[in-house]
């Protein structure tokens, strides 16, 4: 794929059918837009870029990462006289058009700048086009490095990265889709098991839109045979998720990435079994994200880069995701079957693991049952036993402890509201429910380690959803850890008014909270968490 170089058009727009916008429109389409095609540069207008966000912040940034910029002087617009300010400051290549006629400011007249006019002739002899395409070959020769316009200024250095305390503080979804939005040339995800991903709006769909425009995609997650499972952080802190639980995710996980990787061709999935995964990263052709892991937390709370292409801890971080890569390039599975009672055999000592699973299950040992049914799934997969393989599936999807632990997150003015006390009472008087966890506002005992013992140990996490929790930083980390990529809680959203709902968790099947009918709410809660765990 050709990688067109961008050019910023600064430009007044004005009003819809005004004489500014169609001034504006005319210098674009007749002058600009035939130049920059044929130098294979992209033009883009303010009024021509669609990514959500405050459009000053992409404005300037546009400015500042683009090749070039062009400006437009006409109609004395002060909006185009700052933003060529910043232009400058930036020490962008820069081109300056002027209508004939008018007079460029003092502080200008050095500037390289093209005096146009909109007639035909000027038009059908190119006159303009080819002077602004003579200066952008001059920008060619010299790599696109230009002086500064300003004397003795020298702008400060772009240290090439951006740095947050958290992966939390990243941004939310839409930080995210950005991602996807800018990649056009490639899109590189890395991962434990890359689950939140898959909560992006249609995020299959827009993997495979991208890969038929050319895009290529390269999946990777870690492989649950590899030895480096065991030691991806402590099991051992109450905070974490056990590692059994870590690797149930993956395998999740997996079937849905491989499933993407048949839906288009440049789209690629492999397990990382050889070699030791030491960080998330997402890389496009503009940037990179990286995110390491720490063996004391959570990928949530560690803490995040984004480095630019030029960076050279950007070609560090390519290298590392290109060499785990190819390392773990798949090897074609053969199966050798040169007897009929070769296979039977086969097929008999796993049908006999499959009785000895039923045999674990009935002593209630389900981590011994939930293992061997892995184990069971990837070799019947191996040797392509279609039948054992969606036997061992269908049990380990049945497979469930039967006594639930829920945990009921609130914000603590809300507890009359929703009537917490007595709802977590009658919410326990159910036959599967074995424990309810909120926390109580006059107790001794030390909130963090509460909440972080009662999220890892729960098997559904309820979040009464208000204008009050919407406020709360506490409810807002309770909630984000419990859908961390290796917690994976089902959460049930309770709520009065939609609005109240975080964004990221409104596509997710919740219950809206009647006053007047406590009764209904509780018999809706109790059959949401059963559906939930099936």
């Amino acid at each position: 794929m050709i990688h067109l170089k961008k050019c910023f058009i600064i430009s007044p727009i004005g009003k819809e059918d005004s004489e500014e916008r169609e001034h504006a429109n005319q210098v674009f389409e007749y002058i600009i837009r035939p130049a920059l095609e044929e130098c294979n540069i992209e033009p883009i207008r303010a009024d021509q870029m669609y990514r959500a966000g405050k459009i000053t912040e992409q404005i300037y940034e546009a400015i500042q990462t683009f090749d070039m910029c062009i400006v437009v002087l006409a109609f004395n617009n002060p909006n185009v006289y700052y933003e060529l300010a910043v232009a400058q400051c930036a020490v962008r290549p820069v081109i300056i058009l002027v209508e004939k006629g008018k007079i460029l400011p003092f502080d200008l007249k050095d500037e390289r700048s093209v005096f146009y006019d909109l007639t035909i002739p000027s038009y059908t002899e190119r006159t303009f086009i080819n002077q602004i395409i003579k200066i952008i070959k001059n920008f060619k020769e010299v790599d696109w490095k230009v002086s500064s316009s300003i004397p003795g200024f020298s702008p400060r250095k772009d240290e090439g990265y951006q740095y947050f305390k958290e992966v939390f503080d990243f941004g939310g979804k839409m930080e995210w889709q950005n991602i996807i939005n800018d990649s056009n040339e490639k899109l590189y995800l890395m991962g434990t098991a890359l689950r939140t991903w898959r909560h992006l709006e249609e995020f299959e769909k827009q993997l495979i839109k991208k890969a038929e425009k050319g895009c290529e995609i390269r999946l990777m997650i870690l492989d649950p045979e590899n030895e480096f499972l065991n030691q991806i952080h402590d099991e051992r802190s109450p905070q974490l998720p056990r590692h059994e639980t870590v690797r149930n995710t993956i395998l999740e996980c997996r079937d849905f990435y491989s499933q993407c990787a048949t839906q288009a061709e440049n789209i690629e999935f492999r397990q990382i079994l050889q070699g030791r995964m030491t960080q998330n990263q997402v890389i496009n052709e503009n940037y990179c994200v990286y995110m390491p892991h720490f063996y004391s937390t959570l990928i949530t709370y560690s803490p995040c880069w984004k480095f630019k292409n030029q960076s050279q801890l950007y070609q560090h971080l390519l290298k590392e995701f290109n060499t785990l890569w190819y390392l773990n390039a798949p090897i074609k599975k053969e199966v050798f079957k040169e007897k009929e009672e070769e296979e039977e055999e086969l097929l008999k000592e796993l049908r006999n693991k499959l009785t000895i699973v039923d045999d674990l299950i009935n002593l209630n040992k389900y981590p011994e049952a939930t293992e061997k049914l892995t184990h069971i799934i990837e070799r019947a997969d191996l040797l392509n036993f279609e039948e054992i393989k969606s036997l061992a599936f269908k049990k380990l999807k049945d497979l469930r402890d039967p006594y639930l632990v829920i945990f009921l997150s609130y914000a603590t003015k809300d507890a009359e509201l929703f009537n917490i006390e007595e709802l977590a009472t009658r919410l326990k008087s159910f036959k599967e429910i074995k424990e309810v966890l909120f926390w109580k506002e006059n107790t001794d005992e030390n909130i963090i380690k509460f909440m972080s013992d009662s999220i890892n140990r729960c098997d559904v996490f309820v979040l009464f959803c208000s204008e009050s929790a919407l406020k709360s930083n506490a409810v807002e980390r309770e909630w984000t850890a419990a859908d961390a990529d290796m917690m994976g809680k089902p959460i049930i959203p309770i709520f009065l008014k939609t609005e109240h709902i975080p964004p990221l968790l409104r596509s997710r099947l919740g219950i809206e909270f009647d006053l007047k009918d406590f009764n209904k709410n509780i018999e809706h809660i109790h059959s949401l968490i059963l559906k939930k765990l099936k």
